[in-house]
């Protein structure tokens, strides 16, 4: 009989280590194409920004129509109703760098004059919403919507939202009806300057200004003195000249209106009543200083019939869409504020 064959018993070693496999490092030539195709996708953004935006600002310079694009909310007809907002504090703002966008100032006067100039547009309402905010921006605005009025032959209806208060009423006042929100706050109708001394406060950490003027009032104002009697008078005859014609631009506008007992709206009843305070939709409504109290449908509704218009397009304006608008920035200013 064959015996089957015979092995060594088997030997258990200690396992043969395999390699740690090495990370593949990328060439540098990889990482060079890397970051140049970055700056040249990014630099293709930029010049693209750049056609963009000089195309409509050049589309805004040559033909208004071209400013701004209408969405059509709601009615129907070959005739339209503006419907233009205005929201926010009424402040110029400084353009920082190539890619900022238009303010609300500039935006609201463009607008403005797009539907002056648009034959198709009848009256135009206001969505005013604004606390007030600098005097030369009120009166841009104000200017701008008498214009329309005037040159135009647009009728107008301004309706106030939240608050429409101090230079919020200012570009409000020549509209052909104002009407408020049941909740608006509106009024505030004067002036303000504030000026802050801190020379004590100088003094504690050691701070000393030396000035050097070519006149007796050419630091008018400063904060490291106390103000002169004169110099109080000075800015009083400030205020009271801008306060001045605050009341006549609400006084023009307001002027044939007849309160509720009947009796007109006078100078002498301005003055009663623009002291500063601010007034509700129905204190407001009883000292003559809105027509109506009311909502949207309303407003809309009344620009209808001061137009003459059976049916109508209420068009909203919104900026073309650009790639600068990522690129935005803004800061804003100080001054005398209404």
């Amino acid at each position: 009989m064959n015996q089957p064959p015979s092995y060594p018993p088997a030997s258990f070693g200690p396992s043969a280590q395999q390699p740690a496999p090495t990370a593949q490092r990328k060439p540098l030539s990889f990482w060079l194409a890397l970051f140049f195709a970055g700056c040249t996708g990014l630099a293709a953004i930029v010049i693209l920004g750049l056609f963009v935006g000089i195309g409509s600002m050049g589309g805004m310079g040559a033909s208004s129509a071209q400013g701004f694009q209408e969405k059509v909310v709601e009615g129907s007809g070959r005739d339209k109703i503006a419907w233009i907002s205005i929201h926010g504090v009424l402040i110029q703002q400084e353009q920082q760098g190539l890619f900022a966008a238009p303010d609300l100032i500039e935006s609201t006067l463009q607008a403005l004059a797009q539907a002056g100039e648009d034959p198709q547009v009848k009256a135009v309402i206001l969505d005013v919403d604004s606390p007030g905010g600098g005097i030369t921006e009120s009166d841009l605005i104000h200017h701008a919507v008498e214009k329309l009025k005037k040159d135009h032959g647009k009728k107008v209806v301004s309706l106030m939202g939240n608050v429409a208060a101090s230079g919020g009423y200012y570009l409000s006042a020549p509209a052909d009806l104002i009407m408020a929100h049941p909740t608006t706050v509106t009024g505030s109708i004067g002036v303000i300057g504030q000026f802050m001394n801190v020379e004590e406060l100088a003094q504690k950490v050691g701070v000393r200004i030396e000035t050097f003027k070519s006149g007796t009032h050419k630091d008018l104002g400063s904060m490291t003195r106390p103000m002169s009697e004169e110099e109080r008078r000075i800015f009083q005859e400030l205020i009271d000249g801008m306060y001045g014609k605050f009341l006549d631009v609400v006084l023009a506008g307001r002027g044939g209106v007849s309160l509720p007992d009947g009796s007109a709206f006078t100078q002498a009843h301005l003055r009663r009543i623009a002291d500063g305070r601010i007034y509700t939709a129905d204190q407001a409504l009883a000292n003559g200083l809105v027509d109506r109290i009311g909502y949207r449908e309303d407003a809309i509704a009344q620009a209808r019939q001061l137009a003459g218009l059976a049916q109508a397009r209420v068009v909203e304006y919104s900026r073309h869409p650009s790639v600068l608008d990522l690129f935005s920035a803004r800061a804003g200013t100080g001054g005398v504020t209404l």
